[in-house]
């Protein structure tokens, strides 16, 4: 598990770590995460990662700034844990598939 406190360094920690998972707010300071997904998705860096959202953000103000990928994963806050761990368990899953 690797945190960044702000949408810029989750940008360079992914660049730097490549992860297979990213969860990530909407509301951050410098960089939004909704920035950070679209400077992402222009990347090569989006290739293989799973991307969670987490948010108390409306549908309707996240549409209004663009919305978000079709595939991007979005949980409302309180955060359903359970869920969020069933992702990561397929990840894990799916890698040691691969190895």
């Amino acid at each position: 598990v690797i945190t960044a406190g702000n949408g810029i360094d989750g940008l360079i920690r992914v660049g730097k770590d490549v992860p297979d998972l990213m969860i990530t707010d909407l509301s951050m300071p410098g960089l939004d995460g909704i920035q950070l997904i679209r400077l992402l998705a222009a990347s090569s860096f989006r290739e293989g990662l799973e991307v969670v959202v987490v948010t108390g953000m409306e549908s309707a103000d996240i549409e209004a700034r663009g919305g978000l990928p079709p595939d991007i994963v979005l949980f409302r806050k309180p955060v359903p844990f359970v869920e969020l761990k069933a992702i990561a368990s397929s990840i894990v899953a799916r890698r040691a598939a691969y190895l």
